[in-house]
């Protein structure tokens, strides 16, 4: 009762914008508050809290609905408000795409002090054709229920907002028909074998599911992540239970990764994190022309039907010549870092994940591609080094979601570099970055906004800098 004493009541709200957990964003009172369930566009009528001390946001209880915007879109996903993967996923395409290029790029743009007229172009939108099962890469978590018989029954999904629970997703929208398949076939692992949990621990050893497919070639790979290290015995049972599915499913390998490391990160990284279980623990990927091999710890763009864009606009930007000296940072398996050396200019990519460098290296060979080196380390522990040996004019940053250290924009500001294409998973990364950047003497010439991400409150953003002069 005591709580319900610091509640105050709203009548007709107009919600204006969304949090990343999927909730509502509105003014009352001058203050800013959460609504969940509430969508921009909507009317609705709440009890609120207002921010605790030193919080940012209060919080809406009892939402109710008064006039529903006209920008939801109940077809696009059957989970949109339940599962916490897709904070947008109520809204039709357009109105989700307009309100992140306005809320994520356009206002801290303008914020910053960068925006100016032609700076943010149109964003390069999902095509309509490829809005459903376009992803090349799920991570589903395991969940035990009770059936009608009193029994246990297994099911993979996504987690709810905010919480460690699984929603039920084996139809995700977003996933291709096979990944469907292979998670209520996988599933089976839940209630039988050395992977099993009880009514009491569901979770005891089974902690995750990766799913991928190779853009291009559509190879299948699935990694089953364990808690635990598994018995010679049990990984013979568990080799005997997933072969009848991988070889129905065509999958080209099924892997294991031991995890028992507490945290949010699914994959274990180390030189024997990877075991094959069946087929082969890789897959083989065709981006632009060019084979690039992958493992479970490697990175490639979940987008297939925008990883060519991405990339064709991201190369535009750096204009690369044959005798440009071009420096790839947080490169990966050195996807863009090869493309961009086909013109047989100088190329040199830093990465630190090994796994992923190793691939890096075997991808350049791969494709006869010989004026290329690889490091494996943090890019702010090897920049200064590898840009005395090279002197790079052009250079690409595609970082985490984070974005790049000061350390590093500072070390680049001081190498003669003429252009700089920054790749951006995050946007309030890249507008702090790209603040930085401009400060020390660069010109930022454009931002294109690519949708990799439909249904989620985030967008790829490719920046395009150059030096001033």
């Amino acid at each position: 009762m005591s709580g319900k004493l610091h509640l105050h009541r709203a009548s007709s709200v107009v919600v204006t914008g969304l949090a990343p957990s999927g909730a509502g964003t509105a003014e009352i009172d001058g203050l800013p508050v959460l609504l969940p369930g509430a969508l921009p566009g909507d009317v609705v009528d709440c009890l609120w809290e207002p921010p605790k001390p030193g919080g940012r946001q209060g919080l809406a209880r009892e939402v109710r609905l008064l006039t529903p915007s006209p920008d939801r879109d109940a077809s696009r996903c059957p989970l949109a408000g339940a599962c916490g993967g897709c904070a947008a996923a109520g809204l039709a395409y357009e109105a989700e795409l307009s309100l992140k290029c306005s809320l994520l790029l356009e206002v801290p743009l303008k914020k910053a002090g960068l925006l100016r007229a032609g700076l943010l172009e149109s964003p390069a939108a999902q095509p309509e054709s490829a809005r459903r099962g376009f992803r090349n890469k799920a991570i589903l978590y395991p969940a035990l229920e009770r059936t009608p018989q009193g029994g246990l029954a297994g099911r993979f999904g996504y987690y709810r907002a905010r919480s460690h629970r699984v929603v039920p997703a084996e139809n995700c929208p977003q996933t291709p028909r096979w990944m469907h398949e292979a998670a209520r076939d996988a599933a089976s692992l839940l209630v039988r074998g050395p992977l099993s949990g009880t009514a009491q621990a569901p979770d005891r050893t089974l902690r995750a599911l990766c799913l991928r497919e190779a853009p291009g070639t559509r190879e299948r790979l699935v990694t089953i992540v364990s808690r635990r290290p598994l018995g010679e015995a049990e990984r013979k049972e568990l080799r005997e239970l997933i072969e009848p599915l991988a070889r129905r499913l065509n999958l080209a390998g099924v892997a294991l990764n031991v995890n028992p490391n507490p945290g949010n990160a699914v994959l274990a990284f180390g030189p024997n994190a990877v075991e094959t279980l069946f087929g082969h623990s890789e897959m083989r990927a065709r981006i632009g022309g060019l084979e690039f091999e992958a493992t479970p710890l490697t990175f490639l763009q979940v987008n297939s039907a925008q990883i060519e864009r991405l990339y064709a606009e991201a190369l535009k930007g750096l204009d690369l010549k044959r005798e440009d000296r071009f420096l790839d940072l947080y490169c990966g398996v050195g996807t863009l870092t090869l493309l961009g050396a086909r013109c047989g200019c100088e190329a040199a990519g830093i990465e630190r994940v090994e796994a992923s460098v190793e691939r890096a290296r075997r991808n350049a060979l791969l494709n006869g591609l010989e004026r290329v080196q690889f490091s494996a380390g943090p890019v702010e522990a090897l920049l200064e080094e590898t840009a005395a040996s090279m002197r790079p004019n052009k250079v690409m940053l595609d970082p985490a979601h984070r974005g790049v250290e000061r350390s590093v924009l500072e070390a680049l500001a001081r190498m003669p570099v003429e252009r700089l294409v920054y790749v951006a998973c995050g946007a309030a990364a890249f507008v702090r970055d790209a603040s930085e950047l401009v400060r020390l003497g660069f010109r930022l010439e454009r931002v294109l906004p690519v949708d990799l991400f439909p249904g989620s409150l985030n967008i790829e953003t490719i920046g395009v800098f150059s030096r001033q002069r």
